[in-house]
């Protein structure tokens, strides 16, 4: 159980990246004059399917990691 901070701390992170990029594209429809809530549902459709298809391949890969020889990724995995 001590490697979860640092797991926290990643997943954390990468979350973040996620949210300014969304919110990059939500503030562009903004400056466009559109509203809040069209600017989000058009940034979701422009920035959603590579957030989620990025966190499954994530996830794919941290699944991976059952395998490993390495118990810390075994942990983790």
């Amino acid at each position: 159980m001590q490697a979860t901070l640092p797991v926290i701390a990643l997943g954390e992170g990468i979350g973040v990246d996620y949210a300014l990029y969304i919110l990059t594209v939500v503030l562009a429809n903004l400056r466009a004059g559109e509203s809040l809530s069209v600017a989000y549902y058009r940034a979701l459709l422009f920035t959603g399917k590579v957030v989620v298809l990025t966190g499954i391949t994530l996830g794919i890969a941290v699944a991976t990691w059952v395998f490993s020889p390495i118990k810390f990724q075994v942990d983790m995995g």
